[in-house]
C-alpha cells in the first residue's frame, strides 16, 4: 500500500510539471526516460565503454598485422611478470612467476615492434604456427608460467554482443520506468486519460513487456552470466601460482632452490642420477655416497652460466640434509655416477698425487671445439669424460681429465673417499 501511494505520489510530481495540453516537461522527460535510474546510467556507461573496446580491438587487430605491441608489468627484482601481446592477428596474455621471491617495486612497459623488419631478417628461419585459441603452460628452472592465446575478432565480437545486450536492458528498463508512471514509452506523453493509445504519437497503450522483448531479456542476460563466469575462469587458469608447491628450496642463498631426496640412484641407465622437480621444474643430479663416517648426498645443481663450459654447483648434505661442503664440477654432457680419481701425473701437486679424490663422470654431448683448440677431437655420444670435484677452499685442481691417461676411476658408490 505504501509503495502504491509513493507511486502516485511520484506521478502527480510529473504531472504538475506538464503543461495546459498534457504534456511533460523536459526536466521530467529527461528525469524519466533518458536518465531515469541510477541502474539505467551504469548500464549506459557499461555499454559505452564496451562499445569503446570493441573498436579500439578492431584497430589492434588491423594494425597486429604490421605491428608487434606488448604491454609488460614487471616486478623489480624480477620475480613475477604479467604481459599482453598482439601480433598476426591474436592476443596473447601470458603470466610468469618464480619460485624465489622478489619483493621489490613493480613498473609497466609499452614495446612497439615492426614486423616487416622481422620478417626480412627472418625469412631463412623456420616459424612454428601459433593456432588462434590454445592454452599453454610449462615449469622449468624455477619457473612457472602460463599463456592464454585467443583472436582479435573473438575479442571484438564478445564486446560488441556486451554492448548490444546492454543497450537492450537499459532501453527496457527505460520502457518499464515510463510504464510504470503511466505515460507513452515512445514519447512519455501522460495516458492516464488515454487508456488505449498514445493521442500524441498514435503507439498503443502496453502494460507489459511483450514475449520478444522478454526472451531478448533473458539472453542479453545469459549472455553477460556466461561472459562473466569465462572471466573468472581465465582469472582461475592463469594465475601460474596455482598448484605450486610452496617454499623456495633447501638453501637458496647458496643455490640450492629445490630440495634433493634422500635416495639412491634410480636404475642403471644414464639418466639414473637425473631428478626432477614436478612442481617448479629444477634439475638437478644426485648420487648417495657410502663413506666410513656415514652416508652423504652429493648434489650437482645447474649450471652458474659463467662462461663457455660453465661450471655446475655442487653440494655435500648429511643425513640431516645439512650442507656440509661445497664445490663445482666442469661438465660436458649429463653425469653419469659419482667416482673416485687417482691420477699420478707428475704436473700434480704431490699432495694429492696418487690419491683417491672424488670426481663425476660425464657421458659426453656431440660438440666440436672452438676454433682456437681445433687440435682437440670432438666428442661422441659414446665418450664418458672424468672431471675432478673442484671443492671450494680445497686445492687447485684441473676441472677435467679427459686428456690424461695416467689416472684410474672407482665408484663412489662402493668405495669409501680417501682424501
Amino acid at each position: 500500500m505504501l509503495s502504491q501511494r509513493r507511486s502516485a505520489a511520484a506521478r502527480y510530481a510529473l504531472c504538475t510539471e506538464a503543461g495546459a495540453d498534457g504534456e511533460l516537461s523536459f526536466d521530467a522527460i529527461t528525469r524519466l526516460g533518458t536518465l531515469g535510474s541510477v541502474f539505467r546510467r551504469f548500464l549506459l556507461i557499461l555499454c559505452a565503454m564496451s562499445l569503446l573496446l570493441g573498436t579500439a580491438t578492431i584497430a589492434l587487430w588491423i594494425r597486429s598485422y604490421w605491428f608487434e605491441y606488448d604491454v609488460v608489468r614487471q616486478d623489480h627484482p624480477y620475480s613475477e611478470q604479467l604481459a599482453a601481446n598482439s601480433c598476426e592477428g591474436r592476443l596473447l596474455i601470458n603470466r610468469i612467476c618464480l619460485r624465489q621471491p622478489g619483493g621489490g617495486s613493480s613498473d609497466w612497459s609499452l614495446y612497439k615492434i615492426d614486423l616487416a623488419t622481422i620478417r626480412k631478417n627472418a625469412s631463412d628461419l623456420p616459424t612454428q604456427p601459433i593456432r588462434m585459441f590454445d592454452l599453454l603452460h610449462s615449469f622449468a628452472s624455477g619457473s612457472r608460467e602460463r599463456d592464454i592465446v585467443f583472436p582479435h575478432w573473438a575479442l571484438a565480437a564478445i564486446l560488441l554482443a556486451l554492448s548490444a545486450g546492454l543497450y537492450l536492458q537499459s532501453r527496457i528498463a527505460r520502457d518499464h520506468a515510463l510504464r510504470r508512471h503511466g505515460l507513452c514509452i515512445q514519447c512519455g506523453y501522460d495516458l492516464r486519460a488515454s487508456p488505449d493509445r498514445c493521442p500524441e504519437c498514435g503507439k498503443p497503450r502496453s502494460t507489459s513487456e511483450s514475449s520478444a522483448v522478454r526472451a531478448a531479456l533473458q539472453g542479453a542476460r545469459g549472455f553477460e552470466l556466461a561472459i562473466c563466469c569465462l572471466l573468472v575462469w581465465a582469472i582461475w587458469w592463469i594465475d601460474p601460482w596455482r598448484g605450486a608447491a610452496a617454499g623456495q628450496g633447501l638453501a637458496p642463498e647458496i643455490g640450492i632452490g629445490f630440495y634433493p631426496i634422500w635416495e639412491s640412484n634410480r636404475g642403471a641407465d644414464d639418466q639414473r642420477m637425473h631428478r626432477i622437480d614436478a612442481s617448479w621444474g629444477e634439475e638437478w643430479d644426485q648420487a648417495l655416497l657410502r663413506q666410513p663416517d656415514g652416508d652423504h648426498l652429493l648434489v650437482i645443481g645447474e649450471s652458474d652460466g659463467s662462461s663457455f663450459g660453465s661450471f655446475k654447483r655442487v653440494f655435500m648434505l648429511d643425513r640431516s640434509m645439512r650442507v656440509i661442503r661445497t664445490g663445482r664440477v666442469h661438465p660436458f654432457g649429463k653425469p653419469v655416477r659419482p667416482i673416485e680419481i687417482k691420477a699420478d701425473d707428475d704436473s700434480l701437486p704431490a699432495s694429492i698425487r696418487s690419491k683417491w679424490l672424488l670426481g663425476v663422470e660425464w657421458q659426453t654431448t656431440p660438440m666440436q671445439w672452438p676454433a682456437a683448440s681445433s687440435d682437440l677431437p670432438a666428442l661422441k655420444d659414446s665418450d664418458y669424460y672424468d672431471g675432478w670435484i673442484l671443492w671450494d677452499n680445497g686445492p687447485q685442481l684441473p676441472g677435467e681429465l679427459y686428456t690424461s691417461e695416467m689416472r684410474t676411476i672407482r665408484s663412489a658408490e662402493e668405495n669409501p673417499i680417501e682424501n
